[in-house]
């Protein structure tokens, strides 16, 4: 029987990636083909699940110049339309752990994703969104939370996905564990 490594991470083989600084957490898994590009910094957290079609673009450009065609300004030996001043951590785009992005969605420059947050098939995100938060649409709203604010202050200190693999399997009651409606307090069933 095969080992099973939960920390491998997955890159479906079609996905391309047009940026130069960016990093993706262990137990990550893009399913299909995805698109990254920019020229700012994208960092992937662990243990997300990135559906098909998604784009994260981590670079706008000024509007502010009569041309908005980057080859053709580049051509002429002019200006720069995604200038340094555009490339910051202002445009980073950052998505925390644990955290679902649905077919198409299309994640725009400077925004976080907050842990265990759920973008739903669609959803331009234009802004940043809260941990275990739910968020549909164009632009992107917030259709609710996952959980209690309670739990969802526990998972926060928990950090489950900053857990080595030994404690994981051994917390299988935690992972089994349907918050939806849970009382009481996440850490007496955690080993």
């Amino acid at each position: 029987m095969k080992k099973t490594n939960l920390f491998e991470k997955y890159i479906h083989e079609d996905s391309i990636f047009k940026v130069k600084d960016i990093s993706i957490g262990v137990g990550t898994r893009i399913n299909g083909k995805i698109l990254i590009h920019g020229k700012s910094k994208v960092k992937i957290g662990k243990f997300n699940a990135i559906g098909y079609g998604v784009k994260i673009i981590s670079t706008t450009h000024n509007i502010n110049y009569p041309n908005l065609q980057l080859s053709l300004q580049r051509k002429m030996k002019c200006r720069d339309l995604e200038n340094e001043k555009l490339i910051d951590k202002s445009n980073s785009v950052i998505i925390r752990d644990n955290v679902w992005i649905g077919n198409n969605v299309c994640i725009l420059p400077g925004v976080e994703i907050g842990s265990g947050s759920v973008l739903g098939a669609g959803t331009i995100v234009t802004k940043s969104v809260k941990p275990f938060s739910i968020n549909v649409g164009n632009p992107s709203s917030l259709l609710g939370y996952r959980f209690s604010k309670n739990i969802i202050q526990e998972l926060l200190k928990i950090k489950w996905w900053n857990w080595d693999e030994k404690k994981m399997m051994k917390n299988k009651k935690f992972f089994n564990t349907n918050l939806k409606n849970f009382k009481g307090s996440l850490f007496d069933i955690i080993k």
